[in-house]
């Protein structure tokens, strides 16, 4: 399990620029991006209005220096983290330590988290310094459309950093071994999976009335005739009474012996018109 953990199964192949910019992490990624430079932008062009009375220059926000640094503060370097992020999901495949890749895959989830906490943070503060602007500080309402529009994509932001925080390995397997393949799964060049048969395997959850529980996995091989077949017998063969609580590990192995033994007779016994007389 540790092998494959965080994807490192999948290590080591080509960088396929057009899987890449499908994949729904990377747009979510590229969308944030943008939502910062409309946010920053917004308010550094024209985030900065004059007085009726005074040359000097002020926030649009009810004047209120803070909410303007603090808008362009998070926007810049949000812009700065996407494109850092970005360049580390170009290089993730490239991974094969399962300890460098948990350590990505964790850092992208705290920072994408933190995030989200500070456009929600953005978002309240220009909305709130916004709707105590007095209207007599900018009567020609200049730059209010910016004004709004850093507000709503800071609102966006906070949702494209949020779906950034729940990671997927949504990464292309290896084309050069096939290694990170799942069983029962056939891939295609771009990495997407499709069942390539029928489910042969099988399992069994039994409670008996006495307070025994037994768990079990069947593999099958060559279909799933023989797991279903033991799965349901099995279970019929326990509920007789045969296992109970007060069974020790002796008698458990015992018991399950014989029904395995009796199931496996049963199955050869219902199988036998298929073989030459």
């Amino acid at each position: 399990m540790e092998a494959g953990a965080y994807g490192a199964g999948k290590a080591g192949g080509a960088f396929d620029p057009q899987t890449f910019l499908r994949q729904p992490h990377t747009i979510l990624r590229m969308v944030s991006w943008i939502f910062s430079i409309v946010v920053f932008s917004c308010i550094v062009n024209e985030g900065y209005i004059n007085k009726p009375t005074e040359s000097k220059e002020y926030c649009i926000y009810n004047s209120n220096q803070n909410a303007c640094n603090y808008g362009i503060t998070v926007g810049v370097l949000s812009f700065l983290s996407c494109l850092l992020y970005l360049a580390l999901d170009v290089y993730f495949p490239q991974i094969s330590s399962v300890k460098d890749r948990k350590k990505a895959v964790l850092s992208d989830i705290g920072v994408s988290g933190f995030w989200a906490f500070l456009w929600f943070v953005s978002f309240c503060f220009l909305a709130d310094q916004w709707r105590v602007s007095k209207k007599e500080d900018n009567p020609l309402n200049e730059g209010a459309d910016a004004a709004r529009a850093a507000i709503a994509f800071s609102f966006f932001s906070i949702f494209t950093w949020e779906q950034l925080s729940s990671w997927t390995d949504d990464l292309p397997l290896c084309h050069l071994s096939g290694v990170g393949s799942a069983p029962n799964r056939s891939y295609t060049t771009d990495g997407k999976g499709t069942e390539a048969h029928p489910l042969e395997d099988n399992w069994l959850k039994f409670t008996s009335e006495n307070n025994c529980y037994l768990y079990g996995v069947f593999n099958g091989y060559d279909g799933n005739r023989i797991t279903n077949f033991v799965g349901e017998r099995l279970s019929a063969e326990l509920l007789l009474g045969q296992l109970n609580a007060d069974h020790d590990d002796a008698d458990v192995r015992r018991v399950l012996l014989q029904v395995m033994e009796f199931c496996l007779q049963r199955h050869r016994a219902s199988i036998q018109s298929y073989f030459p007389t």
